[in-house]
Formats: structure tokens, C-alpha cells, sequence
């Protein structure tokens, strides 16, 4: 059987940073993924974050629609943290039914098109598709595993608004454990989170407003940090931000034990961080595999000119990112070029045999071909 892995689509974005909402761009992707016998949407297709989700799931519905089309028999949809919602109402079920069920690695849940919820919802536009939620991961073979990869920011020292507000929630539930984690160890810290972005999204419009705001914070920092843009002012506020107010603010955060984070703040820092993150989630959950395949960061690799030491950690299963869909204007640049490693439009495939394999499908792009629209 042959796998295909996207994620981090984003489809429903209010800021249109969604590329997969533009038909070529659709069209590219269903060409690419012509001869796969399985899709892994590999969490945040949908972001829930910035709208109400009936209308997330009005603009994500000709993705569904041609989907539906392509052949693909059979589609699994794994959660993120944008898109948590898919999977609560299923979690909600079992611990209802069993209060004593732990959530397993590989839970798997079967919607069809008359199940209530955003599942039923994308059950209904693929009628003659075997749908399968899955949470918080997916074991592709007996040793691969998929998984959208947001618990690891319990576990970076990077100091993102969602790592900041995810240490905060462990505390308040007790913290987790020193030593191995379970899923619900982290479901504890993160999923409260996730269910209040969630919950402000689906007001009213001025409501979706202040979202949109807040789910940019993180991007603002990084790009008043970075100091880009050609006026003087934009590159002396960068300087005070990392030298000043973002040392300030770690050494602040780490002094309430809400560390261990740095005030480093670059493309390699995010890299490393990330990595180390994720490796010490399949570390804390004992995750029996020699592959991991994850998402959330953006940023796609092993590439050509990449550490591999850094995507094989000892003591992690090997590590494959695969990448994003979705138009990130700030880690790009205004100037980008596919050579960027946070060049959207990838894919991993996974076979009987053999370790995944990163596919770009829109290299041949060019930056103002990705921009088109506006996002």
C-alpha cells in the first residue's frame, strides 16, 4: 500500500493563507498524489481558530468535493491543535462510555455522513471514501508513525505564545510527571487550550477578529525580531526586541518555573528546538517505532543540506516533517525562493518498505505564483 502525508492545510483560513483554497494550486496536489492508496491529513487541515466552523467548512468543501473524485479509497484525518475539535467529540464518547479508558497512541474512530460534528461533516462529502479519524496518531506500518505533532510544544524552549500558555495549564493541573508521559498527560496541558481558541472562534465576527489577532502573535514577534524591512525604525525596534525585551521577558518566565526557554530567537533555533521536542515526546511515550513522521513546525525535512544528526535523535525513531500548505509570508520573506526550507507544498510517501520519502510539489513555483491572490 502506498501512503500519502499532508499537512498543516489551514483550509478555512480568514487571512487566505491557505494555498489548497486556490484550484491550480488543488490541481497540483490531486496530479501528485496520483497512484496512492491512502491519504494522512495530518492535522490542521481545517483552522478553527479564525472563523465559525460552518463557515471553515463552507470554504474547505471543494478540497473535499474533489478529493471525493480523486480514487483515494481510503483517508485518514488526524487532529492538530487548530483543528482539536475533530477528535473531542469522539475522546468525549469514549471516556463516557469507559471513564476508566485511557486514549491510546493509534485510537481510531469510524464517522459516517450522519455523525454529528465537523467529522460527519467531511464524512458526508466523501461518500464512497473509508474515512477514519484518528488521534492523537496513526500507525502507518508496524513501524511508522504519524502523528500532527503539537505536543511537543510542552516540550520547547522556544517561548511561543502556545509553549508559554501550555506550561501554564500544566501547572495548574499538577504538572506532568517527571519521568514517561501518557496521552493524557499531555492532553491535560494542551487540550484546554485548544478548546478555547475553539470556543471564541465561533462568535460573532468581531470575535473571530480578536482570534486572528492573537493567532498572529507569535509571527509578529518573530518578524519585529528578525528585524526585516528596509526602514531604519523596523530594524532598531528588531535589535531592542532581541536584546532586550525578549531576554527580559525569558529570564521572567524561566524565574516562575514556566521554563527551561531561550531567548535565542532564529530559523535554526525553531529547527533544533523543534526537533529536540518531538524526540523527547516519542521518549516520554515510549513510542515503539524506527520512523516518525510529524507536522506543525512548517518546516519540512530531512531536506538536501540538513544535519542528519539533528533528524535522528538518540533514543527518538528517525524523524520526517512533513511541511505545510499554507503561505507563510514571515518565515519566506517578501522575497522567498523554493531553496527556502519553509517552502510550502510537500508530501510523504510512505510504502511497504523503506523509509518516507519528502516529495515538493510546488518547487517549480515562484514566490509571486504562491503570493497570487494575496493571503
Amino acid at each position: 500500500m502506498r501512503t500519502a502525508l499532508v499537512s498543516d492545510l489551514h483550509l478555512g483560513s480568514r487571512r487566505e493563507k491557505d494555498l489548497l483554497r486556490r484550484p491550480e494550486i488543488r490541481a497540483r496536489l490531486w496530479e501528485a498524489l496520483e497512484g496512492a492508496d491512502r491519504l494522512v491529513l495530518l492535522g490542521d487541515t481545517l483552522e478553527l481558530r479564525e472563523l465559525p466552523q460552518g463557515m471553515v467548512l463552507e470554504r474547505a468543501r471543494p478540497f473535499f468535493d474533489e478529493l471525493a473524485k480523486t480514487g483515494i479509497g481510503e483517508v485518514v484525518l488526524i487532529a492538530g491543535n487548530h483543528d482539536h475539535r475533530i477528535a473531542e467529540p469522539f475522546i468525549e464518547a469514549l471516556r463516557i462510555a469507559n471513564p476508566e479508558a485511557a486514549l491510546a497512541l493509534d485510537t481510531t474512530f469510524k464517522p459516517d455522513a450522519g455523525a454529528a460534528g465537523i467529522a460527519g461533516a467531511i464524512a458526508a462529502r466523501l461518500p464512497d471514501t473509508r474515512l477514519t479519524v484518528a488521534y492523537p496518531g496513526f500507525r502507518i506500518r508496524d513501524d511508522v508513525y504519524a502523528t500532527h505533532g503539537h505536543y511537543l510544544d510542552a516540550h520547547m524552549t522556544v517561548p511561543t505564545t502556545e509553549c508559554i500558555s501550555g506550561r501554564l495549564a500544566a501547572k495548574l493541573v499538577g504538572g506532568p510527571p517527571d519521568g514517561p508521559r501518557s496521552v493524557a498527560d499531555y492532553e491535560a496541558a494542551l487540550a484546554p487550550l485548544y478548546a478555547f481558541a475553539y470556543a471564541v472562534a465561533q462568535g460573532a465576527a468581531p470575535a473571530a477578529g480578536r482570534v486572528r489577532r492573537g493567532d498572529t502573535l507569535a509571527a509578529d514577534v518573530w518578524e519585529r525580531a528578525s528585524g526585516r524591512g528596509g526602514r531604519l525604525r523596523t530594524r532598531l525596534a528588531g535589535m531592542l526586541l532581541r536584546r532586550i525585551a525578549l531576554p527580559g521577558g525569558v529570564a521572567v518566565l524561566n524565574r516562575l518555573g514556566l521554563g527551561p526557554f531561550s531567548a535565542e530567537l532564529s530559523a535554526g533555533t525553531l529547527r533544533r528546538s523543534g526537533l529536540s521536542a518531538i524526540a523527547e515526546v516519542t521518549r516520554s511515550l515510549d513510542l515503539d517505532v524506527d520512523h516518525l513522521i510529524f507536522g506543525h513546525i512548517h518546516r519540512p525535512g530531512p531536506l538536501p543540506g540538513d544535519r542528519i544528526a539533528e533528524w535522528r535523535p538518540a533514543g527518538s525513531p528517525a524523524l520526517t516533517n512533513s511541511g505545510s500548505w499554507s503561505f507563510d509570508e514571515v518565515f519566506l520573506g517578501r522575497d522567498g525562493a523554493a531553496t527556502n526550507p519553509y517552502w510550502p507544498g510537500s508530501i510523504v510517501y510512505v510504502g511497504d518498505e523503506g523509509p518516507p520519502e519528502i516529495v515538493s510539489v510546488l518547487a517549480e513555483l515562484s514566490f509571486e505564483q504562491l503570493s497570487a491572490s494575496g493571503t
